[in-house]
């Protein structure tokens, strides 16, 4: 499954669904960046809250994974903004 973002502005968070499965528990690795998981422990979606306000210097801190996600929300983020 190719991900799928959503981004809610009213409260500057954004989703990075990466997978069908279902949520079967969630772990916040920093804050505002929240993990879901799925039964078997796999990586189901990436939450980030304050999308606008994390800063850099705190994502360099998460692994390369998850960095990389951050990174596709906000250029999403940003890419829909400018068309709007």
């Amino acid at each position: 499954m190719r991900p799928f973002i959503e981004f809610d502005p009213d409260v500057d968070a954004g989703y990075i669904r990466l997978t069908t499965a279902q949520v079967q528990s969630s772990e916040e690795i920093a804050p505002g960046v929240v993990l879901d998981f799925d039964k078997e422990n796999q990586l189901v979606g990436v939450e980030v809250l304050s999308v606008h306000r994390q800063m850099d210097s705190d994502i360099k801190m998460l692994p390369q994974e998850i960095q990389d996600y951050i990174v596709l929300l906000r250029n999403s983020v940003l890419q829909e903004q400018l068309l709007s």
